[in-house]
């Protein structure tokens, strides 16, 4: 299995979601630790984040408990951490 980078998957998964017409925002917070690392706003007004790890890093306790949180909230959150998780993201934003 090849290895990605966070980076690597983050300018790929950027690109796309742009190329779609949406936006894929950074977030960071001094304040609320555990943020996914991208707010993704769609046309439509489709809201979503994703938390993007190194293949075979998995998120810690304190991301898997803000996740939880928003998706109790209502919100998706979508774990990348490789190609084929890229393009899963970006199938599921074009038939929305």
């Amino acid at each position: 299995m090849k290895i990605y980078s966070e980076k690597y998957l983050e300018r790929q998964l950027v690109r796309q979601v742009t190329a779609l017409g949406g936006a894929c925002i950074k977030l960071t917070s001094q304040y609320h630790r555990g943020l996914p690392d991208r707010l993704i706003l769609m046309p439509g007004a489709y809201t979503c984040f994703a938390e993007v790890k190194t293949t075979g890093k998995r998120r810690n306790a304190l991301q898997q408990i803000t996740c939880a949180e928003l998706e109790a909230l209502g919100f998706k959150v979508y774990v990348v951490d490789d190609k084929v998780s890229v393009q899963e993201l970006i199938q599921t934003l074009k038939t929305i």
